[in-house]
């Protein structure tokens, strides 16, 4: 992922976003191959004008918040449609406007975060991901978002390994989380780096995630553990196995 490197980390006093026209008009329909998945629960096509219209006229209240959260979920995975992330983010503002103290109002502004970094509005989407931190503490996922905006794009690596370390001492962190952390630690080149790349490989091939597995042992190779030819190799098989191009990119460098 990539960002555009510019930051204030002062939190301002801001409006929300109100990117989409909800006015409902014939045409804006979207086919069953764009949104599978969707059809699939739906049964037929995703009609965004309706979503839209519905959104406008219907209250967000505790009977039908889980209803619309997931809605926005659905949408905002197809990041490649602009129309469906406005949508979205559209869903995230009203949740975020409906006055509902829930759980859920953090992951929202984790999620409104996520779609800004994914566009380059690097500001922005950290002043989003540390306003769900502030809602709730024991978020990894915003902390280690945070910490790699930090070691990838801002040079700032004592920073990222603040946010990786702060992940890594919440009791409810899952192995996944666990092991994005561990990678963001040996990326910024913390302490003992071929240490950090191990944890991650460990918890990777226990969960059988096979991206997070490739990106540990591309780290192993960077830092030469061991055989690094060996674990370069076996991270192009995972990288071709998968179909990441950045990762198999990284590789080859490598």
């Amino acid at each position: 992922m990539k960002y555009i490197p510019n930051l204030f980390l002062s939190f301002i006093t801001f409006s929300f976003l109100f990117g989409i026209n909800t006015a409902v008009t014939p045409g804006k329909i979207i086919s069953y191959e764009d949104c599978k998945p969707i059809k699939e629960r739906r049964g037929s096509p995703l009609n965004l004008d309706e979503i839209e219209g519905k959104l406008k006229n219907e209250r967000i209240d505790s009977k039908n918040l889980k209803q619309w959260f997931d809605e926005a979920n659905e949408l905002r995975h197809y990041f490649e449609n602009e129309e469906f992330v406005n949508l979205s983010n559209e869903i995230y503002n009203c949740i975020l406007t409906a006055g509902l103290i829930t759980p859920l109002n953090a992951v929202c502004w984790r999620n409104k975060g996520k779609i800004k970094l994914r566009r380059g509005d690097q500001e922005t989407g950290l002043i989003y991901l540390e306003q769900a931190v502030k809602l709730n503490k024991e978020d990894p996922t915003s902390l280690i978002y945070i910490g790699t905006v930090y070691s990838n794009e801002l040079n700032d690596p004592k920073s990222a390994i603040s946010y990786f370390r702060k992940a890594l001492r919440l009791d409810k962190i899952n192995k996944k989380s666990k092991a994005k952390a561990y990678i963001g630690l040996g990326n910024a080149r913390d302490d003992d780096r071929i240490k950090h790349y191990r944890e991650a490989e460990g918890l990777a091939r226990e969960i059988g995630d096979k991206s997070l597995l490739c990106q540990a042992l591309i780290g192993k190779g960077n830092v030469r553990d061991g055989d690094n030819i060996k674990h370069y190799r076996e991270a192009e098989e995972l990288a071709r196995e998968i179909g990441d191009k950045s990762l198999l990119c990284q590789v080859l460098i490598g």
